[in-house]
C-alpha cells in the first residue's frame, strides 16, 4: 500500500513483499483532461489534445473540464428575415438566437 492517496502503485504486489509507488501523473489542464481515473494500482491516463473550435462556423457549447473535452455546436443559421430577426448575435460560447419579428402597422408604428 502507498503512504499518500497522490501514489499509485507502479509494479504488482509479489506475494505481499515487494512494493514500488510512484507519484501519480496530473493532466496539464491547458491541453489535456482526464479520460481515465486512477486506480489504486494505474496512474489516471491523460488525454493527447483538446477540441478546438472553429469560430465563426462553430461556437463552444461545453468548456473543458478536468474529465471531458470541450464540445463545439455549428453556429445557427442567419435569422429568417423579415420574419425572424436575430436577438443575440453569435460569439465565440454562445450560438446566434432568433425572435419572430413583430409586424408593425404602418400608419401607427415603425
Amino acid at each position: 500500500r502507498c503512504a499518500t492517496p497522490a501514489q499509485s502503485l507502479r509494479l504488482p504486489r509479489q506475494q505481499q513483499r515487494l512494493t514500488a509507488c510512484a507519484t501519480r501523473w496530473l493532466c496539464n489542464a491547458s491541453v489535456s483532461y482526464e479520460v481515465r481515473p486512477p486506480t489504486p494500482t494505474s496512474d489516471r491516463e491523460c488525454s493527447s489534445s483538446l477540441t478546438t473550435c472553429h469560430w465563426p462556423v462553430e461556437f463552444e457549447a461545453a468548456a473543458v473540464t478536468p474529465t471531458s473535452d470541450r464540445q463545439c455546436l455549428r453556429v445557427a443559421a442567419e435569422c429568417a428575415f423579415p420574419q425572424e430577426i436575430e436577438h443575440s448575435a453569435p460569439t465565440p460560447t454562445t450560438d446566434r438566437v432568433c425572435a419572430n419579428a413583430t409586424q408593425c402597422t404602418p400608419e401607427l408604428e415603425y
